[in-house]
Order: C-alpha cells, then structure tokens, then sequence
C-alpha cells in the first residue's frame, strides 16, 4: 500500500467567516466519509461551473414544482421510470419535507400512526403539526454497539394487537437506520396490509440500494405503500434534494401529496437542486456503483487487520455502504476527534461507534487514507475510563401523557435542566446526525432523559 501524508486539523476561530471556516475544513479534509454523496467531486453536477447563473425560479417555461407539466414533470417520470414506482414526486427540501407531507395525508385515514422510538426528528415534527398520537415501537437493542437495530417482528405484532380498537393510519419506520440496520419490509408490509394500515419506509439511507448489486434490499420491491429517498445521502444530487415514491395503488395521488408538500415547503423551490436531480439519474449506472462496491471490499479487509478497532458486522442484513466502527480503547468521540486530526472526516457518531459512509463520489484514495489513519491509531493506549457518552444511550419507550401538538401549543415555561425531572416536555430535542429525539413534546421527563439532556450541555427546557 502506497503511503499517504496524513493533515493538520483546521484552526477555525469564532471570528471565521462561514466560507472562511469551510474552506478551511475543504483544505485539511483528505476524504470525506460522510454526505453528501458527491464528496465534491467535480464529476458531479456539471452546471455548478456556472451555478450563478442556474440559480433561477419560476420563470416562464421553468415549470412549477408543485404543478409540474412540462420539464420537472419529465424529471418526476425518469425518476419514477429508474426507481420502479407507480409515481414518484422530488422535494427540495429534504426528505424530512416528504416525510411531514406524508403524515399529513395519514392524518385522513386515523387518529394514531405506529412510530419507533429511533425514528427521525422529522416525525415527531409530523405529529406536532398533524395532531396525530404516536404509539411508540421499540426495535431490536444491541447491547454491545448500543443502537436499536431492525424493527421486531413479534413486538409489531403485538403492538398492533394491543392497540387494535384505535384508529391506526399506519407505521413509518426507518430502514435502513443510521448505522445501516436493514428490516425484513417485506414481512412488516404483509403485517400492514393484513391490518389495514399503510406502511410508510423512511429509506433516505438507501437510496442506492437498488443499483449497487443488492435491490432486493430495497423497499421498492416489496409491498410497502410509500417508500421515501434522500438522494444526496449516497447519491450524486446536492444537498436536500429527495423524492418520494408511491410503491402500491392509494386512496391519494402524488397530486395529493404535492399539495400537502407546498404547505410545509418554500415557495421558491432550487433549481440548483432539481438541476441536480436530473444530472444525478445519469449516474444511476452499474459502473459507478460497482467501483463504490470495491472501495467498501477494501476498506473491510483493511479493518479485519486493525486491531483494536472493530467493524458492526450484525446477524441480520445491514447495507455495506454504511461503516460503523469502534476502539476498546477510546470512546467513540474521541476516535471521531483522532480521524478528524488525521484528514477523514465521518458522519457523526451513532451508539458506540463512528459512522463512516460511502457514496458515488467515494475515492480510492479514501481508503487508503482510513487504513493509513487507522494504522496510526493501532498504537494508542486504552484508557482506564474508556466509556461512551452517557447521551449515546438509546431511549425506552417514552411516557406520553399528551399528544405532540397538544404539548408543543399549550401554554409553557422554561426552566433550568436541575428541575425538569417529571416535568411534561414541551419541546423535541435531538442529536442530529442522527437526528433521532432524545425527549418529545407531550412526554414526561424521566431520569434518564435529564441526564442525556445534562450531557448535551443544555441548560434550560421548555415544560
């Protein structure tokens, strides 16, 4: 293996400018393991060479995102035609906005939706802004990486016995999760069509699934009803561009779910990013997913070599493109500070371990740089108090004495973090990535979630 020069972190000072502290960041970084999916790569989003210029709106002859008729409806139709949808709608606004749009919609059919304790920010957003109750689900734990996992099969069950006189619109659920985490959908979609309810999948982690040798992995080919995508995670296009894709025959069109899209979105949408939707289908190509494959292949026989540091490698289907790894000898933290040092910047931490992702814009070179990083690290002493982040601790089921919206508009107060234990949250506070919620508005304030409060160094709440 050829030797790489390893960086300097970046000085950024409070005085920065933003492009300042970006561009130094741009300068020290020697490969990117975490979104977007074109690691800024010039490959990528040709027009960006004269972005100015591109940075257009609703002009005569531009169409209207929200009433698509001629060009974007032509990018909406090439993307369901590439995905295998019945009809698929693009957002600008992050696959968030598609998931808020969707639980609009589910607001019609039901009272409740079924929402796993790991789902993301965007829901519980959802549910403020819908009146919908949640009825919390709690995944599979692994004790030893400290995440929730895959969706348990007998706990849905049981879940929707115990709730069967409510008024269930659906289940969401993510998968893949953060740390890659894949569900049996096709199983979970049964269980959903068999209670009548309808199965959303929150996929934004894999939106590359169905090209990269590994499509039935892909919610898209089982019957789950809406299954949505960011395409800047692991794809090509620019960040918050995304889509949704409706994957079975429903009561509400994609008509339906554009109108519930403008309510929550802007009203001058990118052209840059839809300019980017369209370049990213171009790349949808099985040579560009194979060479991101070869990467991944590497940089597992490089880590099988290390050490002291191990990869999450689960009994149950994970997608490859997300790595997840660990020291026994430092917390996770301080492992993310040490490849930080050394040029490799990852995702973000998740559980015990540090998220690194792959996407086509993935390097050869970042390979080698990791296993040059890692190699470096080989040689660290464990600490004597070598333990996570007390706020890394996955969350039991919350104890929701109201509903998010009832809490989040009822009438509040702040008060210090000290005095918050069973008090009544009135707020949604999360890690983003992975942006799942340590507490939510409408659910009491237990120990537990003080303490991983405390440990995010907030020190007032709202009640």
């Amino acid at each position: 293996m050829s030797s790489l020069s390893l960086t300097k972190p970046p000085i950024i000072n409070k005085t920065d400018s933003l492009i300042q502290a970006c561009t130094k960041v741009i300068k020290q970084r020697s490969a990117s393991y975490h979104i977007p999916g074109h690691k800024g790569h010039k490959q990528f989003n040709h027009f960006l060479a004269n972005g100015q210029s591109y940075d257009l709106t609703e002009l005569v002859g531009l169409d209207d995102l929200y009433h698509p008729q001629s060009t974007i409806k032509k990018i909406e139709t090439a993307v369901s035609s590439k995905f295998g949808s019945l009809e698929s709608i693009i957002s600008t606004n992050g696959a968030s906005s598609l998931i808020i749009a969707s639980l609009i919609e589910l607001a019609k059919f039901g009272t409740k939706v079924i929402v796993p304790v790991n789902s993301h920010i965007s829901v519980i957003n959802a549910l403020v802004l819908t009146g919908l109750e949640p009825i919390w689900l709690e995944p599979d734990y692994d004790e030893n990486w400290n995440l929730y996992t895959t969706i348990n099969i007998t706990n849905l069950q049981n879940t929707l016995i115990n709730n069967r006189n409510q008024q269930i619109a659906g289940l969401i659920i993510t998968s893949p999760t953060y740390a890659g985490d894949i569900s049996n959908i096709a199983q979970i979609a049964q269980i959903c069509h068999e209670a009548n309810i309808y199965l959303i999948v929150d996929e934004s982690h894999g939106s590359h699934l169905l090209f990269n040798g590994y499509s039935e992995l892909s919610s898209l080919k089982t019957t789950a009803h809406i299954v949505i995508h960011s395409l800047h995670k692991t794809l090509s296009a620019l960040t918050q561009a995304a889509c949704l894709h409706i994957n079975q025959k429903l009561p509400f069109n994609a008509i339906d779910l554009k109108n519930n899209l403008k309510l929550i979105s802007t009203s001058s949408p990118s052209y840059l990013i839809m300019l980017s939707i369209e370049e990213s289908l171009k790349k949808l190509n099985l040579e560009n997913f194979i060479s991101v494959n070869n990467i991944q292949t590497e940089i597992n026989q490089n880590l099988a070599s290390i050490k002291n540091i191990h990869h999450y490698k689960p009994n149950h289907q994970i997608d490859s493109w997300h790595i997840l790894i660990k020291s026994n000898n430092i917390t996770s933290d301080k492992l993310a500070s040490f490849l930080i040092n050394h040029g490799i910047y990852p995702e973000g931490l998740i559980g015990n371990g540090v998220l690194l992702m792959l996407g086509l814009g993935s390097q050869n070179n970042d390979s080698k740089y990791l296993c040059n990083a890692l190699t470096a690290f080989k040689g660290s002493k464990p600490q004597s108090n070598s333990v996570n982040p007390k706020f890394n601790k996955p969350l039991a089921l919350f104890n929701q004495v109201m509903s998010p919206r009832q809490a989040y508009f009822a009438k509040t107060k702040t008060i210090k973090v000290a005095d918050c234990l069973n008090k009544i949250s009135a707020q949604n506070i999360s890690i983003c990535p992975p942006g799942i919620p340590l507490i939510v508005p409408g659910a009491i304030i237990t120990q537990e979630i003080k303490n991983n409060i405390k440990d995010l160094s907030i020190k007032i709440v709202n009640v």
